[in-house]
């Protein structure tokens, strides 16, 4: 068996980032991605986040307080993905790619995932979408 780990963000506007990592998400990961996010904004970026302990770790908490308000992050409700949009790009991938093909190697996979988050980040009007959802409208 093998595993890949996908971290993601979406917004009403059609945007999507991505990054793919080995291991397990750690506060080190999370803060990468978050100045990969930061990197070149103009304004403040209000994040909403689900429950997971990295967003919430103390790490996570001094970064986001050094960012001096250029960065929030807002908390989902425990057990709730069906308020998170971007669960929506996972059910996405699941259902029309990966479900779709017979993966044979992390490799395989590795490829599979970023082509079809490429292809999506390439879809605007979907990703907008996610936002329109009965459970997710209150994001848009």
């Amino acid at each position: 068996r093998f595993g890949l780990n996908v971290i993601s963000v979406v917004n009403r506007h059609g945007k999507m980032r991505f990054m793919v990592f080995k291991g397990r998400l750690n506060g080190d990961l999370f803060i990468q991605f978050l100045r990969r996010l930061l990197h070149g904004a103009s304004r403040p970026l209000f994040l909403i986040v689900d429950g997971h302990p990295v967003h919430r770790s103390a790490t996570v908490r001094e970064f986001v307080a050094s960012t001096e308000g250029k960065l929030r992050l807002f908390y989902l409700p425990t057990y709730s993905p069906e308020l998170n949009p971007d669960e929506q790009v996972w059910n996405h991938l699941k259902n029309h790619t990966l479900g779709k093909q017979c993966i044979t190697s992390l490799e395989q996979l590795t490829e599979a995932v970023r082509s079809h988050l490429r292809a999506l980040q390439r879809k605007p009007a979907l990703i907008r979408s996610f936002f329109l959802l009965a459970t997710t409208h209150y994001a848009g």
